[in-house]
């Protein structure tokens, strides 16, 4: 991997916190920014990763609902009401 020199300004107390943070816990301040960045880029990934992922989902859900495999709300909330009826008498049953 070629690397390349970055040069940025910041706010002198920025730096002086920075630098005795890293200071404070045994760190290089270089490798801290390298360990952020690579970070920063990570969590990047992961993100697209997810919007990709959940667009999937939507779009099979849509899907579904137009070849008719969906429930109505009221459907949906009658299911839950019998789910929620089941379970509070499986608790009462447990006591």
């Amino acid at each position: 991997m070629s690397e390349q020199t970055v040069s940025f300004s910041v706010d002198a107390s920025l730096l002086s916190a920075f630098v005795h943070v890293a200071e404070k816990n045994a760190c290089d301040n270089t490798e801290l920014l390298r360990a952020f960045m690579a970070e920063y880029v990570q969590q990047d990934v992961r993100r697209n990763q997810y919007d990709m992922w959940f667009k999937g989902k939507v779009e099979r859900g849509l899907q579904e609902l137009q070849a008719g495999r969906g429930l109505t709300q009221e459907q949906a909330l009658a299911q839950m009401g019998a789910f929620k009826s089941s379970l509070a008498a499986s608790r009462e049953g447990s006591l």
